[in-house]
Formats: C-alpha cells, sequence, structure tokens
C-alpha cells in the first residue's frame, strides 16, 4: 500500500506531539489525510512547545495530560488507528538528578499506555520512539541490533525497559508494536 494513503482518514494519536519530531510528524499526518490527536502533558524542559503547533491548532485535537494519567490516556486511545508514541523524559543529566522521575515517565508510564491500548484499543498499531543511548559508548560503527546494550545513564535503562515492554505486548499479546532507536548524530 502507498504510505500516502496509508494513513488517509485515519486516526492518529502522537504521544509528545508537541514537541519538535511530534509536531513535524503531525504536520505530515494532516497533510497525508489523517485526523491527529497531539497528546503532551507539557512538562518542563521536555522539548513540548505551544509554538511548536503554531498554525495547526484548528486541524488537531490537543489533550495535555501525562501519559501516566490512565482515565485521559483511556480517552486518548479510543478509536486510534496509529500511535506514534514520543513521550518520555528525555533528559539524560535529569536523568541522574531524578532518577524516580525518568523511570516512572520512562518506565511505569510506557506501561500504563500500553495497559490501556490492551484493555480499550488492542488493534491500535504502536510506534516507539527509543533511543540510541541503550547502547551506551558504541563498540563499532555502524552500531547495529546485535550490538551490546550497556547503558551509561537511568535514561538509557528506562528507556530500554520501554522498548522492552513494547516487545513483550507484541509477542504475549499480539499487539502491533515495533521500536525505532533514533539519534541526532
Amino acid at each position: 500500500m502507498d504510505v500516502n494513503l496509508k494513513y488517509f482518514q485515519k486516526n492518529v494519536l502522537i504521544t509528545g506531539g508537541a514537541g519538535f519530531i511530534g509536531s513535524n510528524l503531525a504536520r505530515t499526518l494532516l497533510d497525508l489525510g489523517s485526523t491527529v490527536t497531539v497528546y503532551d502533558s507539557f512538562e518542563a524542559d521536555s522539548g513540548a512547545n505551544h509554538v511548536n503547533l503554531e498554525g495547526i491548532e484548528d486541524r488537531i485535537q490537543l489533550i495535555q495530560a501525562d501519559i501516566r494519567d490512565e482515565a485521559a490516556m483511556k480517552a486518548a486511545v479510543h478509536e486510534q488507528d496509529f500511535l506514534f508514541n514520543l513521550a518520555g523524559q528525555m533528559s539524560h543529566i535529569g536523568s541522574m538528578q531524578d532518577p524516580f522521575k525518568d523511570l516512572y515517565v520512562n518506565t511505569v508510564g510506557q506501561l500504563n499506555l500500553l495497559e490501556v491500548c490492551r484493555q480499550y484499543n488492542p488493534k491500535i498499531r504502536i510506534v516507539f520512539a527509543g533511543t540510541r543511548q541503550v547502547y551506551g559508548r558504541p563498540k563499532y560503527l555502524p552500531v547495529d541490533e546485535n550490538h551490546l546494550l550497556t547503558p551509561l545513564d537511568n535514561n538509557g535503562v528506562s528507556k530500554r525497559a520501554g522498548e522492552m515492554y513494547h516487545i513483550v505486548y507484541h509477542h504475549v499479546h499480539g499487539m502491533a508494536t515495533c521500536v525505532l532507536r533514533m539519534t541526532n548524530t
């Protein structure tokens, strides 16, 4: 199927959708004919910003909530076809300064999101934004899936746990989940 038609007239939820990647994804999906819901906590230092959504505010549904909020997440996943899951605590320094916040957002939050999807919309297709930080310092380049996982901070550990929950929910519950490990280097 042509990717341009795959998202045409589909309902798409983007968690972490007010950040740079999420807001640009929202614009692209709108251009492809999707109905887009942006879900973001607008947590300080998260990269989320209302400015990122300028020009599309009237074309999206915006939900300001945390992925750990079960009731808000339940309402958001209802009747969605796709979920681009970009939500998470991304600060490596912050993960070391407040490891429990990092754990709660990147691990407990991901588990909450998956459980809500499993219970209320198990047919949703989920793309999870992981991170190359799970590899730690590269032993060789290019880094591939066979590379040893040796995260150097709490963020790498919690993001890896979030990845594993997505993989488990795919294998155990048959949910359509996949993980992308993104990097800017």
